[in-house]
């Protein structure tokens, strides 16, 4: 079948042998997990953190620092499939059972794309297993991951339908999409642009009647608009607006990152499975161009979702990569689109190598450097005890610059940044990377803490933490907004945590002995510290030191 095949309602076909290839190329990619006790992503710790505190006891010493309350977010997906499973498993296989439903959902979703447009699975649509393995999965990003899938069914489902919009479909359409929209808001904002530019692009393409169908589809989002007012409505008062003027104040467009998106869609975060995955992917591509083209009906689709892609910034606020992660969702559409059948049974053969050879790369790279992972985390468990329960605990880098003293070499794990979180499941601490925001988690720091320490905003470079001890940084610091990050962390860290939990980027001997910081414990990745506080004129230790049991 050509690609001038009907434009809606194939008629299915039962499962063939490409259907059985790209279930073995699925299995294959999800083989890592079982090789190790913790997956490879540098949120999964902290997801695992997050667990823990969303499922300890009322009385639990862990409520010091962080206090549960539940509200309409748009943000919920990782939590709505996570919980249950937390009564029947532990939470590293649950972590597990997410990071497989990750892939296993997206690799479906793909699939009923593909299956909504054509007959029979294309040879072509092997290549989509190597899409499975992408940045957001490496970055953790399972309740935009979760959303994703479900806005792809959710497209499938409208390629199946007729062109034209009923009642029924309008009222569907605002049910999935409320639903994705409390999963992660991202994916329901593509599934949204997405379904508009389908209705765009459908024939005929006269302006007037492609402005006549996005009017057509506007009720299909009422739903959407309504909980995202609630949204608003249901965040705590304390926290602030949940797109506050500050957030749309720091928008980050970098063009050089521009180059990123196609990598993006298969990176793993390591640099020997990110080429295999380069070279077979730029071969796919080659065989694409020469012999296929995209189903009619996503052809302009796929168009304007690059040009949203280009335009789209890098960061708004504290969201980062905004533009690198939007892009699995039409490269899987790019994947499950293409009407390519080689004639020949070597031409369908080279192409199925091509993904099978893809997939096995990465995989066989991915397993030691996973299993390298695992002994980091288990080298942190090993030595965290030294942290007193009921603590304080920041966590930041080390200096960048080797040095003629250091004796190690220049190392940075890529899925390390979330290792101390742990020290919250094992020590009922306060981690300062730990997600607990009221606008994005169901978490938020309690009433004892709020203001004295900063939450969620990522690993501190050593060199803020320094500002204090210069006075050009002191300088700076007086004139830095109150709300910046490195003046919330810069300002009296001494006096308000009780532990630093150091990254050793390079080399932690070279962060300079100085009064204050006593070195306790070393694991793999990280360096930990006890910060002796200050004392206050009648003798007594100030600051967080006062949290510790």
């Amino acid at each position: 079948m050509s690609a001038a095949e009907p434009a809606s309602n194939p008629p299915y076909n039962g499962a063939g042998a490409t259907d059985a290839a790209f279930a073995l190329l699925v299995l294959l990619s999800i083989l890592p997990v079982f090789f190790v006790r913790y997956p490879e992503c540098a949120d999964c710790l902290n997801h695992m953190a997050r667990l823990f505190v969303l499922t300890a006891p009322a009385n639990h010493p862990v409520h010091l620092f962080y206090h549960v309350h539940w509200h309409l977010l748009p943000n919920l997906g990782f939590e709505l499939v996570a919980l249950p499973l937390t009564g029947l498993f532990s939470l590293e296989t649950v972590m597990k059972c997410l990071w497989v439903l990750c892939v296993l959902s997206l690799a479906a979703a793909a699939w009923f794309v593909h299956r909504a447009l054509f007959a029979r699975t294309r040879p072509t649509f092997l290549l989509s297993a190597l899409l499975l393995l992408n940045l957001p999965l490496a970055g953790g990003f399972m309740s935009y991951l979760l959303g994703v899938s479900a806005a792809l069914a959710t497209v499938g489902w409208w390629l199946r339908l007729a062109d034209h919009v009923t009642v029924k479909k309008l009222v569907l359409l605002n049910l999935l999409t409320g639903l994705i929209l409390i999963v992660h808001f991202a994916a329901a904002a593509a599934l949204m642009l997405t379904i508009a530019l389908l209705q765009m692009g459908s024939e005929p393409r006269t302006l007037r009647v492609m402005a006549g169908r996005t009017v057509a589809i506007l009720p299909g989002f009422i739903l959407p608009v309504l909980l995202l007012v609630l949204i608003a409505l249901s965040t705590p008062a304390h926290s602030g607006p949940m797109w506050g003027a500050s957030s749309w104040a720091a928008i980050s467009y970098g063009l050089e990152d521009k180059l990123s998106l196609i990598t993006a869609t298969f990176f793993t975060g390591h640099s020997l499975p990110n080429l295999a995955g380069s070279i077979f992917w730029i071969a796919a591509i080659l065989m694409l161009w020469l012999g296929g083209r995209p189903h009619p009906r996503l052809r302009l689709t796929l168009a304007l979702w690059l040009l949203v892609l280009l335009v789209m910034p890098y960061g708004i606020g504290r969201a980062t990569i905004i533009d690198l992660r939007l892009a699995i969702f039409p490269a899987v559409l790019f994947a499950a689109a293409f009407d390519f059948v080689p004639v020949q049974r070597f031409g369908q053969a080279a192409l199925a190598a091509v993904a099978l050879a893809g997939v096995c790369a990465r995989t066989a790279l991915l397993i030691p450097a996973w299993q390298r992972h695992d002994a980091d985390v288990r080298s942190f468990r090993a030595i965290d005890d030294v942290v007193a329960p009921g603590s304080t605990v920041l966590v930041a880098s080390a200096p960048r610059s080797a040095g003629k003293s250091c004796a190690e070499p220049a190392r940075w794990p890529p899925f390390d940044e979330h290792v101390p979180t742990l020290l919250t499941i094992d020590r009922a601490a306060f981690v300062s990377t730990l997600f607990a925001s009221p606008t994005m988690q169901p978490i938020e720091p309690a009433a004892s803490v709020r203001g004295d320490v900063v939450e969620n905003a990522g690993i501190v470079p050593w060199r803020v933490l320094r500002l204090n001890a210069t006075a050009a940084g002191r300088r700076w610091l007086r004139t830095a907004p109150a709300s910046s990050i490195p003046r919330l962390y810069a300002e009296d860290w001494q006096e308000k945590y009780d532990y630093l939990a150091v990254r050793r980027v390079n080399c932690a001997r070279q962060i300079a002995p100085r009064h204050g910081l006593v070195p306790i414990a070393q694991s793999a990745t990280y360096q930990l510290y006890r910060i002796v506080h200050p004392r206050t004129p009648s003798g007594r230790p100030a600051g967080a030191g006062t949290h510790n049991s």
